[in-house]
């Protein structure tokens, strides 16, 4: 067939009437095995849809395990974000597999006694998931439910005089090893030790027989609690995977089984079904395609020959960096392709003229541009070190070459001061060069502390450094505990090398700050301006005062995300220097060694009762309490503070007029 036609747009509309018919006669084959096959698809679908529904609980199950048996809400009211999951889920697959019992292509593909056998595996799997909810939820976790009640009775024991300290805690290491590990030697010891506990009480003589019952009926109740709680574990099987936890396991296991046969049989129907469609139809649109290969070869040679010769000169004049090529194109055709052919000629002409004198322009301009750039760069890298790129990001500076005087941002971050104490008289030994290696080796060793945790150090002060956090308050309280770990592991290389140890006070409070420059035209800084900045270092410097080693005011307290994370506990009502109005500051106890954390931690409710009745002005009462803290830990000097204090308050009289309230004329002990 040979048509002639005196332009492109006359030969595309012709060509393109004719793919337009062949083609509509497909799709409208095409729609009517699509309707056929709609039906089979959604029966395979809903079946896919009811295995991933029921994969997403089985995620969601092992969330819940993870989660959930440790999130206070859960054991305090019953609800769980998995559980309404679960149900939702559950639901789900409860309503795919009855409308699927009831479809008719499912019931030709022969799955309705399959679906039957697996809505009874669907509900038992449900019953034991609820069933183990309950269990997990009756046993408790922390100061929740049996757990809770456990150690309740844990904690009445320790009010027991008579009994040594050191039975109860051993008794309460097996309890902990136990619920750790599992094993039962913990628990036999744990009764061995409530035995010798209870021998205690029966051979004290300062007790009366009912009180000696009483205290016995104590320990008792702390066993039988202890039992209670062994034996629901057994029963739910989490940590060993036996128990109720097995059962479900197996379910599970049986459920994938029924539905990976499910979805065998029903894809053998799928394809039986298919190929019955694919024959009916398959012909009739073999025989367009084959048309419409023809029609491709024709379009080929009548359209595209010339634009392919076009296109296979033209890159080979690109390839060759548009150099001179002594060859030209010819003109094939007399419509838009030939004159696009004549005119490209030209043009190639041109190009190649005005290419060797760019050429020659640019490669003098490369040079200089490439000798400028490697300078801009060692300025960029040098800046960087003098001035953090933190602060021109919180300017929205690309470089330093932006930054104006009087440019400034108002934040609420975290400010963290951290000073070595002593170290002046530290460095009196030591010579100018000394105590400039000294203070660097230790800064190297604690400065990388600030940007694992987000953070970026604003200024060194001497010895001292002051860092900022914008995230989260938690970020700045472990780089706080992160600090502590490395001075305990920098000390440990000194001691090797016969050199004293150092202490380092860090100290953290967070509000609004003002980021900016300062100084004038030729002489310029970044700085940060904020009443918060004075208290932070205020902060470090009650560090020393209380001989703690980390030390938060009131509003980094209350913007912990969840304080049980940490080992905090509260120190005093202070107004520190500078400020008129107190600040409640706490102690991070993480921040101190293993020994020293578990044993503040264990005199805090002591220490915690104490203040309460030093704030009342039961000074009598309360330096028991704190010389009772001072037995068990003579090294917490927060409870030596109090204790002078009371002491003192006592030979001079308490006032009639009682303020608890500690005013501190200096920043720091050095």
């Amino acid at each position: 067939m040979r048509v002639k036609f005196k332009s492109l747009r006359h030969k595309l509309v012709f060509w393109f009437l004719v793919f337009v018919s062949s083609n509509l006669i497909i799709v409208l084959i095409n729609f009517a095995y699509l309707d056929l096959r709609g039906g089979v698809d959604d029966v395979f679908r809903a079946l896919e849809v009811t295995h991933v529904h029921l994969l997403e609980d089985y995620k969601n199950q092992l969330n819940f395990f993870t989660q959930e048996t440790k999130n206070r809400v859960f054991f305090e009211f019953g609800t769980s974000k998995y559980l309404d999951q679960h149900k939702r889920l559950f639901e789900e697959v409860r309503r795919n597999l009855d409308q699927l019992s009831n479809n008719d292509i499912a019931r030709r593909f022969g799955l309705q006694e399959d679906l039957e056998v697996v809505l009874g595996h669907v509900d038992t799997y449900d019953s034991l998931f609820q069933e183990l909810t309950v269990l997990i939820r009756e046993r408790g976790y922390k100061d929740y439910n049996t757990i809770g009640k456990m150690r309740d009775a844990a904690h009445e024991l320790e009010e027991i005089s008579v009994v040594k300290r050191e039975d109860l805690l051993m008794m309460r290491r097996h309890e902990k090893d136990f619920l750790l590990r599992h094993d039962n030697i913990y628990l036999r010891r744990l009764n061995e030790q409530a035995r010798a506990v209870i021998n205690d009480i029966e051979a004290s003589r300062q007790l009366s027989t009912a009180t000696k019952q009483t205290f016995t009926a104590g320990v008792l109740n702390y066993q039988r609690l202890f039992r209670e709680v062994v034996d629901l574990d057994r029963k739910i099987g989490l940590y060993d995977n036996s128990g109720l936890k097995k059962q479900l396991d197996e379910t599970e296991e049986i459920l994938a089984a029924d539905f990976d046969a499910l979805l065998a049989k029903a894809e053998v129907g799928k394809a039986r079904q298919y190929a019955v469609l694919q024959w009916v139809s398959g012909g009739v649109i073999a025989a367009f395609l084959l048309f419409g290969v023809w029609m491709s070869f024709v379009i080929s040679r009548r359209i595209t020959g010339p634009l392919t010769g076009l296109t296979s000169y033209i890159t080979r004049f690109v390839g060759s960096n548009f150099t001179v090529i002594t060859d030209k194109i010819s003109v094939l055709t007399q419509d838009e392709i030939g004159k696009l052919t004549l005119n490209f000629n030209v043009m190639r002409d041109k190009i190649i003229e005005q290419l060797q004198f760019f050429k020659e322009k640019v490669e003098e301009r490369t040079e200089e541009l490439a000798e400028a750039n490697a300078k801009l760069q060692r300025v960029n890298e040098a800046n960087s070190r003098f001035v953090p790129t933190e602060f021109l990001d919180y300017l929205s500076k690309k470089g330093i070459e932006e930054v104006q005087l009087g440019d400034y941002v108002e934040r609420q971050m975290t400010v963290m001061f951290s000073d070595i104490r002593g170290f002046t008289k530290f460095s009196e030994g030591m010579s100018p060069q000394e105590n400039f290696d000294f203070i660097n080796e230790y800064l190297e060793a604690v400065v990388p502390c600030v940007k694992a945790n987000n953070g970026f150090v604003d200024k060194f002060i001497g010895d001292s450094v002051m860092a900022l956090f914008a995230d989260r308050i938690e970020h700045a309280i472990d780089c706080a505990i992160d600090t502590q770990a490395v001075v305990r592991d920098f000390n440990a290389s000194k001691k090797k090398k016969g050199l004293p140890a150092i202490d380092v006070g860090v100290g953290l409070h967070t509000g609004h700050l003002i980021l900016g420059t300062i100084g004038e035209l030729n002489r310029m800084e970044t700085t940060v301006i904020s009443d918060a900045v004075n208290t932070a270092s205020r902060m470090e410097g009650l560090s020393s005062i209380y001989g703690t080693s980390i030390v938060i005011s009131n509003e980094v307290f209350e913007g912990i995300y969840n304080p049980k994370e940490y080992a905090i506990r509260f120190l005093d009502n202070v107004v520190v220097k500078g400020r008129a109005e107190p600040v409640e500051v706490y102690e991070v106890l993480d921040g101190l060694s293993d020994e020293q954390c578990d044993l503040r931690q264990q005199c805090d409710p002591d220490f915690q009762q104490a203040i309460a009745l030093y704030i009342r002005g039961e000074i009598e009462v309360a330096i028991k309490l704190f010389k009772r803290v001072l037995e068990v830990n003579p090294a917490d000097s927060a409870s030596r503070i109090y204790h002078t204090r009371c002491e003192r308050i006592l030979r001079e009289g308490v006032p009639e007029v009682w303020d608890p309230m500690q005013r501190m004329d200096v920043k720091r002990i050095d």
